[in-house]
């Protein structure tokens, strides 16, 4: 598979640390193409991020019209309960953080006009609060392509911690499979489960677990529908102790009922290739080249291999876009 990628600068302003568009959502339609990450301020380098604890995570959106060569942001439009950060607790000082503040009952609301996932105007995306166990997590619905957010909207039916990103799969028009993160049992993160909702959005069971009880954590699930129907997902896998990190690769032949078969092959390809990285972001879209199109009859894995991206984008240049979003 011949791949090319080209990086761009799609937001940099000085003193602001800007990233984590795979906390989010990326979609495109053609030229046109939109991504949601956070803004906040420099700090600090911590272990992994040079990030200000005291100062919120505002939820920001980047637009393109010519296929990522140029950029212009703009607010993300959707209400933000509890606060002024998006999925980032886990980041904030205490008092800046949204979910002491944070009611089920009192933010949230159930769906009333169902979500047509078939409809290539609408988008949905995920947020939540943190990734420990006692996280909240809801979802936002967009049909102007990104202009306008509704919501947020309650995960009714599922009655668990949820630290939700954005990894949807269409079934049918009111049809869709939700990959979505949890705490392990101690309450620290994270595992991946398979929510269902068979009325566009508006009620969901839990359909199965990838990895009941991973020894580090496996989180942010990327998912594809293959052309035998299986659903194929990748998750960010990290061992104890901080010191193991690898993609591990999962198919389910039942929509996510009984348990997913682990693809030790792809794990062996990571093996001899990967890249020099530890951004999520940039672990996905180098899986985009390790995956081969024809492997075991696979559609092209690139279609859907990014975070948040519908079945109609180019997975080629949504790879590029989310990687060039990285802060270097």
């Amino acid at each position: 598979m011949d791949m090319q990628f080209r990086h761009f600068e799609v937001y940099r302003k000085p003193g602001e640390f800007a990233a984590w568009p795979a906390n989010y959502g990326l979609w495109s339609w053609g030229d046109e193409t939109v991504a949601v990450f956070a803004r906040g301020k420099l700090g600090p380098k911590g272990e992994i991020h040079e990030l200000n604890h005291n100062f919120p995570f505002v939820p920001w959106q980047a637009r393109s019209l010519d296929g990522g060569l140029s950029w212009t942001s703009e607010p993300f439009s959707g209400h933000v309960p509890g606060g002024r950060s998006l999925s980032a607790d886990e980041h904030l000082s205490f008092d800046l953080k949204v979910r002491p503040h944070l009611s089920i009952d009192d933010d949230f609301r159930g769906l009333d006009d169902p979500i047509d996932f078939h409809d290539d105007e609408t988008i949905v995306m995920c947020a939540r609060t943190d990734v420990y166990g006692d996280a909240m997590s809801w979802f936002y619905v967009s049909r102007d392509r990104a202009l306008t957010w509704q919501g947020p909207y309650r995960f009714t039916g599922l009655d668990l911690p949820i630290s939700a990103r954005t990894d949807i799969v269409a079934l049918g028009t009111d049809d869709a499979l939700f990959l979505l993160g949890t705490s392990k049992y101690d309450g620290s993160e994270g595992r991946v489960f398979c929510a269902r909702t068979q009325d566009g959005g508006r009620n969901f069971v839990i359909q199965g677990f990838l990895d009941a009880a991973p020894a580090g954590y496996s989180i942010m699930p990327a998912s594809t529908m293959r052309s035998s129907g299986a659903i194929l997902t990748l998750t960010r896998c990290m061992g104890t102790g901080c010191d193991k990190g690898w993609i591990e690769a999962f198919a389910s032949t039942d929509h996510g009922l009984g348990p997913p078969k682990a693809l030790s092959s792809t794990l062996a390809a990571m093996a001899t290739r990967r890249p020099s990285c530890r951004s999520p972001a940039c672990w996905f879209s180098f899986m985009a080249t390790v995956i081969h199109p024809s492997a075991s009859g696979c559609a092209p894995v690139p279609t859907r291999v990014e975070h948040g991206v519908p079945r109609r984008s180019s997975g080629a240049t949504a790879a590029h876009l989310i990687s060039a979003m990285l802060v270097s």
